[in-house]
């Protein structure tokens, strides 16, 4: 089990009790002390130099023209009026 699911099961048995409390089901507040597991902070990850000249280049690159891409579609998946446009 995640700490993180830990952490949200501790902060809901809490809000409970405070809320058992404050009916009047208990006469304190059973979980009031109860501390809440830390979570790891998760780190992220940079893109390095290299992988962000990669990405520049390729988003530079030309993309294959649509009618190019239309045309190698089979007949039947494009109207013949939409044909006929490209």
């Amino acid at each position: 089990m995640s700490d993180h699911s830990v952490n949200g099961y501790v902060r809901a048995l809490r809000a409970f009790a405070s809320w058992l409390y404050e009916q009047e089901y208990t006469e304190t507040t059973v979980l009031g002390r109860l501390k809440a597991p830390q979570v790891t902070k998760k780190t992220v990850e940079i893109l390095t130099d290299e992988e962000i000249a990669w990405v520049l280049a390729t988003l530079a690159e030309p993309s294959p023209p649509t009618r190019a891409i239309a045309r190698s579609s089979s007949p039947c998946s494009i109207p013949a009026s939409a044909r006929q446009r490209l």
